[in-house]
């Protein structure tokens, strides 16, 4: 039984790696095939209108050898971080907040969802006259993006207890720390583990932990 048990293992590990092989091969055929189209096109129309595969890599690496590039690939690295940061920080926090008060939950899950839908750069003139025209109005732009994708992403996340296994259960009963760390944070975070803890997502507005 041992002896199967090992051979039954490394047939489907060769098996696994063989399909994750024939994967990557696809998808360098697909980029192949996608720079052909590319090079088809820019000799068709000319490089005017569409520039050729090897002038946009030429170009690129020149711009990283003289630091133009970098210069200004970090300062929008700095804006997205930053924007990111301010942004998500709150959408992670405010749903645990909400949480223990479900009657405010439900009274701003409208503006939450409404928030979400609306169309985020037609504030960006609003971020220039308040901000400026510099770094500080992009990453206010990027921080309302972010905050209503992640915030979405955690209320839609929310999990019923009723679906957790006992694990889960004792978690929540051994302390709010414990709960936290074990059940409430991986829900909207992993969602692999959320389905093998037999975690379901509530709708807006259901009994949510969320």
């Amino acid at each position: 039984m041992p002896g199967e048990r090992r051979n039954n293992a490394g047939s489907v590990a060769r098996h696994r790696l063989a399909a994750s092989l024939r994967a990557r091969g696809d998808q360098l055929v697909v980029l192949v095939v996608l720079i052909a189209i590319w090079q088809a096109l820019s000799a068709t129309l000319g490089t005017y209108w569409v520039g050729s595969p090897w002038g946009v890599a030429t170009r690129f690496a020149a711009g990283i050898a003289d630091g133009t590039l970098p210069g200004q690939a970090s300062y929008t690295v700095v804006e997205a971080a930053v924007g990111f940061t301010l942004g998500a920080l709150p959408a992670i926090a405010l749903p645990f907040w909400l949480r223990r008060a479900p009657v405010l939950s439900a009274i701003l899950d409208p503006f939450m969802v409404g928030g979400y839908g609306a169309p985020k750069l037609a504030l960006a003139p609003l971020f220039i006259l308040w901000f400026g025209i510099g770094i500080a109005s992009k990453i206010a732009l990027v921080a309302s993006v972010v905050f209503f994708i992640v915030l979405s992403m955690a209320v839609a996340s929310r999990c019923d207890p009723s679906n957790l296994e006992s694990r889960a259960r004792a978690s929540v009963e051994r302390g709010e720390g414990t709960a936290c760390r074990r059940v409430f944070a991986p829900c909207p975070c992993r969602p692999r583990a959320r389905r093998a803890r037999g975690c379901k997502a509530c709708v807006p507005g259901g009994r949510a932990f969320f």
